[in-house]
């Protein structure tokens, strides 16, 4: 898109307050605190409960009667909403902890796996016998 296009969705309305843009997600935010999310949905980050992509801006229906949306910021593969009451909703991918849910299970299940696994090749080598390891995204193999 060489020049500003008007989104269809949005245009004539008076109540839009805020619009935040994400790598690949952007969000509205109106007047009467309703959240509307459009973009890559991975990792559930848009908020509308499934990891579908949306081509338009879409009212976030989980947060409607629950909080009303005063701003929000977009990561890569989280949202976060504040309401205005202060509190801070999060949605999507919290693997590092990025949803401020503190540490989940699967990564302190991945920490505990690699220092395991680390004294066992650790064990292997002082007994002069090879270890193999092999690690992919968020798996890893040890022998």
């Amino acid at each position: 898109m060489p020049r500003p296009t008007t989104l269809l969705d949005l245009h004539g309305r008076d109540d839009i307050v805020a619009v935040r843009a994400g790598k690949l997600n952007s969000a509205a935010v109106t007047a009467d605190g309703s959240c509307l999310t459009w973009g890559c949905g991975v990792s559930a980050k848009l908020g509308h409960g499934n990891e579908q992509s949306v081509p338009a801006p879409s009212r976030v229906e989980s947060l409607v009667g629950r909080a009303a949306v005063a701003d929000l910021a977009l990561g890569d593969q989280h949202t976060l909403f504040l309401d205005r009451a202060g509190g801070v909703w999060a949605v999507g991918c919290s693997l590092e902890g990025q949803c401020g849910l503190g540490t989940p299970i699967e990564e302190l299940a991945r920490q505990h796996r690699r220092a395991l696994y680390g004294s066992l090749q650790l064990e292997a080598l002082l007994r002069n016998r090879p270890a193999a390891g092999a690690a992919a995204g968020r798996h890893e193999a040890y022998l």
